[in-house]
């Protein structure tokens, strides 16, 4: 008699399923699609340069030519811990509305009416590799 919290299928057998699936229907990248997260990623670095770079610096340390004039310090998106408090919905929020929006200083200006929906969620994904790149040295301030 099976035991009433016992799966009736076994765990053996569940990842040799998950490892003929891995098999049969590999995940493929194609050129396009490769094409696509290069041009994207170009994109985000020229919107970044364009809007962000200023304050928060080309290394995305808040060490920008602006950052000096302002009160409030500018964050650092090589920050690892900073960073990982912040969901990708917080930091569009923040693009969007501007800092004030999430109760941090009203300092960032809103990039609502500048940016669409896809540029800041491209900056959002651009920003976050300040962080990556980083993190096998240390990264943050």
């Amino acid at each position: 008699m099976r035991h009433p919290h016992t799966p009736c299928v076994s765990l053996k057998l569940l990842t040799a399923a998950a490892l003929v699936l891995a098999a049969v229907c590999p995940v493929r990248r194609t050129a396009a699609a490769d094409g696509a997260n290069a041009s994207q990623t170009t994109n985000a670095a020229r919107l970044y340069a364009k809007h962000c770079a200023q304050c928060h610096g080309q290394s995305g340390r808040g060490d920008g030519p602006r950052a000096a004039q302002l009160k409030a310090r500018i964050r650092s998106f090589a920050d690892c811990a900073w960073m990982a408090m912040r969901s990708d919905a917080v930091l569009f929020l923040i693009i969007r509305d501007g800092s004030g929006a999430i109760g941090l200083m009203p300092e960032m200006p809103a990039f609502d009416g500048q940016l669409n929906e896809g540029q800041i969620t491209e900056l959002v994904s651009y920003i976050r590799h300040f962080c990556l790149d980083r993190s096998a040295a240390g990264g943050g301030r």
